[in-house]
């Protein structure tokens, strides 16, 4: 039993009223019902300590599993839509916006799949089917800045969106800047009717420019209905 439980059993003792006063101040405010009884006493006052314990973790736990969903769920560093986030987040948000082109109609399947991390990455490879023939190759890699698993803090570092037509050949590229410093920031190749490169190269230097794989979507489906393929 605490220090504190054995001092107040010899308050009670001492005197029922008193003890039941003392009580109030170390506790709750509220005084206790305490009989002079030694056995009722320590029954009580166990019973009683032992609640407010349970009470305080189930606080305790309570706070963690929130903080735990808040970062799960974290939507990234404010102002940079491709700041940092979890990689649960990242996954939610990805899984939503590929279903809502699913349910439209405009991707019609997909292959993309996240690969396990290697080396402080994670890979999101695959292709994209949609109307018109169209075609979207995706090569993008997530390097892990912190933690592991669904906690764990991603940011996209490296990407390539290529859209294609068949019967057309090529419509677009999107890349992340290249090493060597052959295109030091971010930019997109596009193509004319006949497949040749339209330039100069379309270069971007706001990063909060760059498209996200749904914006890269979104321009082929623009595309398609505006009759252009």
């Amino acid at each position: 039993m605490s220090t504190l439980t054995s001092e107040m059993e010899g308050w009670a003792v001492r005197g029922g009223y008193e003890a039941a006063c003392l009580l109030k101040s170390q506790t709750t405010n509220k005084p206790l019902p305490i009989r002079a009884d030694r056995s009722g006493l320590r029954i009580q006052i166990c019973t009683y300590l032992m609640t407010r314990r349970h009470r305080r973790k189930g606080k305790r736990d309570a706070a963690k599993a929130r903080a735990a969903a808040a970062l799960l769920l974290s939507s990234g560093t404010a102002g940079d839509r491709h700041g940092p986030t979890s990689f649960a987040n990242y996954q939610q948000v990805h899984d939503a916006c590929m279903q809502d082109f699913v349910d439209e109609g405009f991707v019609t399947s997909h292959t993309l799949e996240f690969g396990k991390p290697t080396h402080g990455h994670i890979a999101l490879t695959g292709e994209i089917r949609c109307l018109g023939s169209i075609t979207i190759s995706v090569d993008k890699r997530l390097k892990v800045l912190k933690g592991k698993g669904p906690t764990a803090t991603v940011r996209a570092i490296e990407y390539r969106y290529h859209a294609q037509a068949d019967g057309r050949g090529p419509l677009f590229r999107y890349c992340s800047p290249h090493d060597g410093g052959h295109r030091p920031c971010h930019h997109v190749h596009r193509y004319d009717a006949f497949g040749s490169e339209v330039l100069p190269v379309e270069e971007i230097w706001d990063s909060n420019a760059v498209p996200t794989l749904s914006n890269v979507i979104a321009e082929a489906r623009e595309l398609y209905y505006n009759r252009e393929l």
